[in-house]
């Protein structure tokens, strides 16, 4: 069998014609716009936690040392930290609020919609839901604004707004979970 690959390799190998001549450089301007355009663009989401954090920047700098573009959703308390990885930070945004990063508990207004009297607002993945539907509108036009577009969003599995997103903008999502299970 490897000795019929072989042979179907190297007789695809002489059935392409030869590489064309080298084209003269491009104009800077034009160089550029072809770089942008070819650089792979991986967006992260996360929330502010070292333990949610940390296990993403020695990936984050591997991306940015293969000439990708990251940009990292974050709050702005691990700006420097993400951007010291080579990241470009961006936030999440609320209408009606001045937070960037993402909810951990139900605010005021989720707890009135959301809890009836005398619950528990400790659920974590009604908090993500509620968070989604906040921050997805925003977050939809944010990413629709970069260039060049995300080839993939690598999120922690508790930001529920990035695979809605994703799927929104049509481009893959991997959800990691960088926290050691039981």
């Amino acid at each position: 069998i490897l000795a019929q690959a072989q042979l179907r390799s190297s007789a695809t190998r002489r059935a392409h014609p030869a590489p064309l001549a080298p084209r003269p450089p491009l104009p800077r301007a034009a160089a550029t716009q072809v770089a942008m355009a070819s650089q792979t663009h991986v967006v992260f989401m996360n929330f502010d936690a070292t333990g949610h954090i940390n296990p993403t920047l020695s990936v984050v700098a591997g991306l940015v040392k293969r000439d990708c573009k990251v940009t990292y959703f974050v709050d702005k308390v691990m700006r420097e930290v993400v951007e010291a990885a080579g990241a470009e930070w961006r936030p999440f945004r609320a209408p009606g609020s001045d937070r960037t990063g993402l909810l951990y508990g139900l605010d005021d207004a989720g707890t009135r919609e959301l809890v009836p009297e005398g619950e528990d607002t400790g659920k974590l993945l009604g908090v993500c839901m509620y968070d989604a539907r906040e921050v997805l509108p925003a977050l939809i036009e944010d990413l629709r604004a970069l260039a060049p577009a995300p080839a993939v969003i690598v999120h922690d599995i508790f930001v529920a707004a990035a695979q809605a997103a994703a799927h929104v903008l049509r481009c893959p999502a991997v959800g990691f979970v960088p926290h050691p299970g039981p």
